[in-house]
């Protein structure tokens, strides 16, 4: 009797047999996935952590640019006040090329990691390379005068100028909390 039951349901118990093998492959393939999204999930999260560390080292490495280099025209405008330049217009027996200061990569814009620095310090970069372009050019448009270099009221202005942003980069550079440049890097 029971041959006959199974025999006249054969097709439908196998249908049954067949659903329940696909429910149970489905949730195994669920499981798995679940399993794929959570280690992917660790790896990006591993990956934005590693990004983050790295990008703080270069910040760093920017950062020490930056005062290095506040130093290094600090102690180039020093040179000039108290040696090269005169308090007042008048000509110096310099020649252009020693009163002229040398701009940087830092300076201009060319290196890529400055991407890394605020807002705040990007434009005070910005503007110290601008004041140092434009004292450079008043000194070589100036006037070669015989024995040396005409120094002009815009060129003591000028450097007047270089001199104060030059000592805004020797300092610390500002930097936002941690939490405010983690949370907006990725929003």
């Amino acid at each position: 009797m029971c041959c006959v039951w199974v025999y006249d349901y054969q097709s439908l118990i196998a249908g049954g047999l067949g659903l329940a093998a696909g429910v149970i492959a489905y949730v195994g393939a669920l499981k798995a996935a679940k399993r794929q999204v959570a280690a992917i999930q660790s790896q990006i999260e591993d990956t934005q952590a590693a990004r983050r560390q790295a990008d703080e080292r270069l910040r760093s490495v920017i950062e020490w640019s930056v005062r290095a280099e506040g130093r290094r025209l600090k102690a180039a405008v020093w040179a000039r006040r108290g040696r090269m330049l005169p308090s007042a217009p008048q000509k110096t027996d310099r020649s252009p090329r020693e009163l002229v200061i040398a701009s940087s990569p830092l300076l201009r814009g060319e290196r890529k990691d400055m991407a890394l620095l605020d807002d705040t310090m990007r434009r005070r970069l910005e503007e110290v390379g601008k004041a140092i372009d434009d004292y450079n050019a008043c000194i070589e448009a100036g006037g070669l005068v015989i024995g040396g270099t005409m120094i002009t009221p815009q060129t003591l202005e000028l450097f007047a100028r270089l001199e104060h942003l030059a000592g805004t980069l020797a300092r610390a550079p500002d930097r936002p909390a941690a939490a405010e440049v983690e949370k907006a890097a990725y929003i």
